[in-house]
C-alpha cells in the first residue's frame, strides 16, 4: 500500500520581488524543503507580489537560508484554514527592506 505524506504548508512568506521569490524557491528546494510559490493573497496586499508557502517545522531553517542568500522578504504569516476555500493569516514577523 502506497501512502503519501501530506505536509501542511502553514507559513506564508511575502517576498519583496518576483526575482527574489524565484531565487528563494530554488534555494529552499535545493535544501530539500517543500515550498510552493503563490500570488500574494488579496487580504494581505493588493500588490501583485509573490509569496512562498512552507511548513512551520522548517521556519527557522528557511529564514536562515534566506538571510544567508541575501534574499529580501517583507513579512511572515501563520496560515490557518477557516473554510474549505478560505484562509486566515496572522502576521508573525516583519523585515525591513535594506536601503542602498
Amino acid at each position: 500500500m502506497n501512502r503519501t505524506t501530506h505536509v501542511l504548508l502553514d507559513r506564508l512568506l511575502a517576498i519583496s520581488s518576483v526575482q527574489h521569490a524565484i531565487k528563494a524557491e530554488k534555494l529552499l528546494q535545493s535544501a530539500g524543503i517543500k515550498v510552493e510559490m503563490i500570488p500574494t493573497p488579496r487580504q494581505l496586499s493588493r500588490s501583485c507580489g509573490q509569496c512562498l508557502l512552507f511548513a512551520s517545522g522548517r521556519q527557522k531553517e528557511c529564514l536562515q537560508l534566506l538571510t544567508e542568500g541575501n534574499i529580501h522578504w517583507m513579512a511572515l504569516y501563520r496560515r490557518d484554514r477557516i473554510a474549505i476555500n478560505g484562509w486566515d493569516y496572522e502576521k508573525l514577523a516583519e523585515r525591513m527592506e535594506e536601503t542602498s
